[in-house]
């Protein structure tokens, strides 16, 4: 059987759950960047980009579900295959697990460990020359068939690498709208998505900036773009899309990791986005100032994400702390570290018992809000690498609200998952 093929199959019944923070939650990913996006601009920046995200935070996080719904649709069978690895990065796959004083795996990562996490190689290409095929040395592997050998993209997961796609997208987008002059109302020419449909077969690129693309359009792209990336920026803020136990199985918690990211996370207040936006406004510059890197960085937005990555790994012991405190009333299947899953999960509290929601409540709001600071940070500067195009025009009527989006390709300028 073609190697690909089967590790298809295989992933699509044993890999990570991917549905990080449910609807709520990742729809407050998207509403609270918005809603704060203007708080990294200076007065002059502010008038010229006007109400474009600030108006829109229902319809940014409308798009940061996408990749969780119709990219999910299991008809699409080429878009499921593709999709999946965008979600998540297990680090552990190329860096080992962390060990402890006895050599066994433990989820207490030390600086150093967390150092290697953010070190590892940005270019694509280069990582997967440096890893692909090689065995992977995580315990539970030897007993995985899909996961024996190291692929990149289908393994180990390719979610800084994707936020890095989304965010190249949305520079050339909004170049593109800077390079053309404004239009009279009058003169502007009915609206078509710059953006192509094909699930069966990549199409190289998804979007490109022409002469004949109105300006409209081009800035319609950069919106979209940016709105989905907002799905895999919250997903690698929750610690099980970092991390090879993906579910909680190596320490008898199996099942933890939809509990709490999405059926919880539903029964959380009906004002969890006040309280993310909130946190998100007074933490905002600290946040920003720790994760993100310097402007001219190579792969500046991979290296966002992985020391993101690293943040969420230094953070599993309490997640799991969290659980076995509020929720775990028995102890499920034990699974060896980077194993496949079990089929005895843990016993818990119903997922709206109030002693949970109050147990996760912090943990939750604390996470959700440095996804909305990191990606407002990151729309913020993309805009400003594209030229800082005059968006003050744009009204919420002006550009159509997308209640779709085609399948965007992970690979923008060239495929990096063959």
């Amino acid at each position: 059987m073609n190697r690909t093929i089967f590790l298809f199959f295989t992933l699509i019944f044993t890999s990570q759950l991917a549905f990080a923070w449910g609807e709520k939650g990742h729809h407050s990913v998207g509403y609270t960047a918005a809603v704060i996006s203007d708080d990294y601009l200076t007065p002059e920046e502010k008038a010229a980009i006007g109400l474009a995200f600030r108006a829109r935070p229902h319809q940014m996080g409308h798009l940061a579900n996408m990749p969780d719904i119709s990219w999910k649709d299991s008809r699409r069978t080429n878009v499921v295959k593709f999709n999946r690895p965008n979600h998540y990065f297990d680090a552990e796959i190329l860096v080992g697990p962390m060990l402890d004083k006895k050599g066994q795996p433990t989820l207490a990562y030390s600086e150093e460990y967390l150092s290697k996490v953010r070190n590892l190689e940005r270019d694509i290409d280069k990582l997967r020359q440096m890893y692909d095929g090689k065995p992977n040395t995580l315990p539970g592997a030897a007993t995985s068939e899909n996961k024996k050998t190291i692929n990149v993209y289908f393994v180990s997961g390719t979610n800084p690498w994707r936020v890095q796609d989304l965010y190249n997208s949305m520079v050339e987008a909004f170049k593109c709208a800077a390079g053309k002059p404004k239009l009279d109302k009058k003169d502007r020419k009915p609206f078509i998505s710059p953006l192509k449909i094909a699930d069966n077969s990549p199409v190289y690129p998804y979007y490109k900036c022409t002469k004949n693309t109105s300006r409209l359009e081009d800035i319609y792209a950069a919106l979209v773009f940016g709105g989905v990336m907002g799905h895999f920026v919250g997903d690698i803020t929750q610690p099980h899309h970092a991390s090879a136990d993906y579910d909680g199985w190596a320490t008898g918690q199996g099942g933890l990791h939809s509990y709490f990211e999405d059926f919880m996370v539903h029964f959380l207040p009906e004002n969890l986005i006040g309280e993310v936006t909130t946190k998100a406004k007074t933490k905002r510059e600290k946040n920003w100032k720790k994760f993100a890197p310097p402007k001219g960085t190579a792969f500046w937005a991979v290296q966002l994400m992985l020391n993101l990555t690293a943040d969420s790994l230094s953070k599993m012991q309490k997640l799991r702390d969290i659980d076995r405190k509020f929720a775990l009333l028995e102890e499920g299947e034990k699974i060896t570290f980077g194993g496949d899953e079990g089929k005895v999960k843990a016993k818990r509290r119903p997922y709206n018992d109030p002693k949970v929601l109050k147990g996760y409540h912090d943990f939750v709001i604390e996470q959700l809000s440095l996804s909305s600071t990191m990606l407002a940070g990151i729309w913020m500067e993309a805009w400003r690498e594209g030229g800082r195009p005059d968006l003050s025009e744009w009204d919420l009527i002006t550009v159509p609200y997308p209640m779709d989006v085609p399948f965007l390709w992970p690979g923008y300028s060239k495929p990096y998952w063959k």
